[in-house]
């Protein structure tokens, strides 16, 4: 499992734009993530008129040892 972090999106986004993230976060095809849970979602609400959700996910993907050779300099990839 893959702990991904500091993934920004609008308050008014779809579960299909947080699959979206992921996959294009980690470079992978939508058929390859697996699963994905939410550890923590907070805000940014430094600008008032702009604020969002950050999110720190557990990824599951059928790509997890390969993504984490890519990704090793990544501080927003990890293993959970």
């Amino acid at each position: 499992m893959l702990r991904l972090s500091n993934i920004k999106l609008p308050l008014e986004h779809t579960d299909s734009d947080l699959r979206l993230a992921i996959t294009s976060k980690l470079g992978i095809k939508g058929t390859e993530l697996l699963d994905y849970s939410v550890y923590k979602r907070s805000y940014d609400a430094r600008q008032k008129r702009n604020i969002f959700f950050i999110y720190s996910l557990d990824v599951d993907t059928s790509k997890n040892s390969q993504l984490l050779q890519h990704c090793a300099e990544d501080q927003q990839v990890q293993t959970s």
